[in-house]
């Protein structure tokens, strides 16, 4: 299978500013090349979900989308921390957000249904 297509978008802690770029621009280029709706959609929400998370919780990393004839792959690559204490973060209720994050909407359970 021949790969048609890879593209790569930085993602900055912290930077809610330019956070959802990456989602909002391969949704752009999707279009363009025309695949359905629906399925673009289904990728950028959980291109953005990703993209939200490495922004929320993480020191920085990026998003790699790879289009073929017949599939598109994403993959979200983080530069760590990681999380502590994973127990704890499986609780109810427990966020691993910053106070601002939360503040502004993020962070919380079930930011996103896809």
């Amino acid at each position: 299978m021949e790969e048609l297509l890879s593209v790569k978008y930085d993602i900055v802690s912290g930077d809610f500013i330019r956070g959802g770029e990456a989602s909002s621009n391969l949704k752009k280029l999707l279009n363009q090349l025309g695949v359905r709706s629906d399925i673009v959609k289904r990728i950028c929400v959980a291109c953005y979900e990703a993209e939200m998370n490495i922004v929320i919780h993480s020191v920085g990393g990026f998003i790699e989308a790879k289009i073929y004839n017949d599939k598109i792959e994403i993959t979200a690559y983080d530069y760590g921390p990681g999380i502590p204490n994973i127990d704890l973060a499986m609780q109810e209720g427990y966020s691993t957000a910053s106070d601002a994050a939360r503040e502004m909407g993020f962070g919380g359970e079930w930011d996103f249904l896809i």
